[in-house]
């Protein structure tokens, strides 16, 4: 009774309170796709009853039910809306409603689709004994269950033979010895778990924290600098205050803006003019109102020569950071590609237009890359050029080429007998070559054995 109780108090305050974010997010979902803004959906309740269960829709309307039955880290299905309300749950608050018809709980077993209905058999069963709720173990332990699905494996698969029996498992462990300070203890702990878990603070870390850095190191040059210029050194009196406010006020709120706004979208060596276009456009209006806020709350006496001029220093600055940046990365990477291609010494078995063309691409793609030259069958190529490299010979010359010139790759373009492919394969595996057989369309390359050859289109 108890249970119950708290369950219609809490639905029912958090109906009303929550009403202007179900306006928001109805309107965001209809903008963004078109059509009903609520998905229900039949779910297994109590002893197996049915009931509606009541979500804001992440997929287009018109998906239906194509697709798994789970929904997948960064699963296409979604509308960019959609990926939002999966990625804070927010997808989840019409539910308050089926709590306040008595359909659910807010803590319980998460309401199972009846398209694994046939799971509950034997010691899972049990969990079918309890109402469904918002909140429990399962709900914590598997708070970003989309990204736990092996990419090399059938997600339904999984989830019925890996997932569903630990989170079943989980649940009847719990709720056999579950009271009310629990329950109460386990809402709140599944609240923290919901919110800091909104982000992936790791990747977002991996991702984020050398541009954000670098960036917060500007904005506070270029805060001083304008600072500076303005009023000299000593910064005194009132103008002091507005610049150690100006310190701290504009990093908590141009940061955080800057990338709801789409300015770190992109990692820095893929930095366009799409995205100083983005960052040019977005900034200013960051700006102002940072410069409002500090007007407003903190310093009437707030200069706006400053503001201006610390903003064009701060673009300037980012703009300045993201090309030098990229250029960096361009030239390492030019330079470790150039490193790798200086070690591949290639030979082409097929003096025909396929080998000629093939030797064009290593030049005009490869800087680095030495093609030594060709080897063909046919006698009466011996000793010719073709695109400027010579045939030297064929396949009972290779011994003395590879003496010479260090081969470490092979390409074939030319249909060869079993026996010499055989032969060929077992030189180059001896030898430790990479060997490489050109289907007769040219679109594809297939490596004849996996240990020295890599698959390339």
């Amino acid at each position: 009774m108890m249970k119950r109780f708290l369950d219609i108090l809490l639905s029912a305050i958090g109906l009303i309170v929550a009403a202007p974010l179900f306006g928001l997010i109805a309107l965001l979902l209809y903008l963004d796709s078109p059509g009903n803004v609520i998905f229900s959906q039949t779910r297994l309740g109590k002893n197996g009853k049915y009931f509606k269960i009541h979500k804001f829709r992440k997929f287009p309307v018109d998906w239906g039910t194509k697709g798994p039955g789970v929904t997948l880290s960064g699963d296409v299905r979604m509308t960019p809306i959609g990926a939002i309300l999966e990625r804070t749950k927010a997808d989840e608050l019409p539910q308050l409603w089926n709590i306040l018809k008595g359909e659910m709980s807010f803590v319980g077993p998460r309401p199972e689709s009846t398209r694994y209905e046939e799971l509950f058999t034997e010691k899972y069963k049990r969990v079918l004994d309890f109402k469904p709720g918002i909140f429990g173990p399962n709900q914590i332990a598997f708070r970003n269950e989309s990204s736990m699905y092996p990419k090399n494996q059938d997600p339904e698969e999984f989830y019925r033979t890996t997932l569903f029996p630990q989170k079943a498992l989980t649940d009847i462990k719990y709720f056999e010895r579950a009271n009310s300070i629990k329950d109460i203890w386990l809402m709140v702990k599944g609240i923290w778990i919901t919110v800091a878990g909104t982000v992936n603070w790791k990747k977002f870390y991996q991702q984020h924290a050398l541009i954000l850095s670098i960036d917060l190191i500007i904005l506070e040059v270029s805060w001083f600098c304008a600072n500076f210029f303005r009023f000299g050194m000593p910064i005194e009196g009132k103008q002091a205050l507005a610049y150690e406010t100006g310190c701290w006020l504009f990093p908590i709120i141009v940061l955080p803006l800057m990338y709801l706004a789409g300015c770190y979208r992109n990692p820095l060596r893929y930095f366009s003019s799409i995205d100083a276009v983005r960052m040019i456009a977005s900034v200013p209006v960051i700006w102002i109102i940072a410069s409002f806020i500090e007007l407003y709350f903190y310093h009437r006496y707030f200069s706006f020569s400053v503001s201006l001029l610390s903003l064009l220093l701060f673009i300037c600055f980012l703009v300045s950071a993201r090309v030098w940046r990229r250029e960096i990365w361009l030239r390492s990477h030019e330079e470790a590609q150039q490193s790798e291609d200086s070690r591949r010494h290639v030979l082409i078995y097929g003096g025909n237009k396929k080998g000629s063309a093939l030797a064009r691409f290593f030049e005009q793609s490869y800087k680095n890359v030495h093609v030594i030259g060709f080897i063909d069958d046919d006698e009466n190529l011996k000793g010719r050029y073709l695109n400027g490299r010579k045939v030297l010979g064929n396949w009972k010359d290779i011994d003395l080429i590879h003496t010479k010139s260090a081969i470490t790759e092979i390409w074939v373009c030319e249909a060869l007998p079993s026996n010499v492919n055989q032969a060929a394969i077992n030189w180059t595996n001896r030898n430790n070559i990479r060997y490489f057989l050109l289907d007769h369309q040219m679109v594809d390359l297939y490596p004849t054995r996996q240990a020295n050859s890599e698959r390339i289109h």
